[in-house]
Parts: structure tokens; sequence; C-alpha cells
């Protein structure tokens, strides 16, 4: 059974989780998880918005959602497609991207009802880049790493 690879910021506290990712430039290798050029991203505020733009700009598909529709909408506009919860954003792009502003809100998005473990599939990418206390990205990374 794949496990879903720990968000990166976990990577270097936890030693059992494997993987790392970097959102570099679309590729077309088969098998690379990027190939599909399909990013979900959560969390749409001030550092999220500007990084969901650069990452369309970049020639990536976005499925978003963030609590506040008008961002979403906003970003929808320029060409994103909404998702109506995390576990949708999850359930429709391999890697996916939180951008949430503090831990509840890391755990809520990932872990809670409607979360991005609810929707993902094994083998699906997070990229958890919430700023969050050290300690919920291992518990966060665990729990993904379990899926």
């Amino acid at each position: 059974m794949k496990r879903l690879l720990a968000p990166l910021l976990l990577l270097a506290a936890a030693p059992g989780l494997s993987g790392c990712v970097a959102a570099a430039a679309p590729t077309e290798e088969k098998g690379d998880k990027m190939a599909a050029k399909e990013v979900g991203f959560i969390g749409l505020g001030i550092m999220g918005r500007p990084m969901a733009r650069n990452l369309m700009n970049a020639g990536y598909s976005l499925t978003v959602y963030d609590v506040v529709g008008s961002s979403v909408e906003e970003i929808v506009t320029d060409g994103a497609s909404a998702a109506s919860s995390s576990r949708e954003v999850a359930q429709k792009t391999p890697v996916i991207i939180p951008m949430v502003p503090d831990s509840a809100d890391s755990e809520a998005a990932i872990l809670g009802p409607g979360g991005v473990l609810e929707g993902a599939s094994s083998g699906s990418v997070v990229i958890d880049m919430s700023t969050i206390a050290p300690a919920v990205a291992v518990s966060v990374g665990e729990a993904l790493g379990e899926k």
C-alpha cells in the first residue's frame, strides 16, 4: 500500500516519513505527480492568493477552496476551478497545497470533517505550507502517512 507523502515541512522533523516534492515547472514525464499539471490549493488569503496565481501563471491547472467564498470567486475569475471543500480539492487533484493561517486551521483543513484526508487517495502529495507548530506538522504528517 502506498502512503501519502507527508507535508514538505514535516520531512525533516519525522524520520519515518519518506519522499520529497517541490513545485517546479510542469513536466510531461509519465508517472510524475506534476505531469498532470493539476494542483489543489486550499487557503486563498494574503499569502495563498498570490501563490495560487503564480502556479496558474506557470501553467498549472488549479482547483481551489477557501472558507471565504469571495476569495474563491476571485481566483475562479482568473481561471481556477472551485471546490466546495478541502475534501473535494483532494479528490480532484494529485497534489494538494494547504496554505492556511495557523495550526488549528491546518488540522481542520487536512484532518477535519470534509478535509484533505477524506478525499486524498494513495499516492497523493500534500505540501502543507501553512504557518503551524512543528508538533502539528508531525501529527498531520503521521495521519497522512497512515492513509
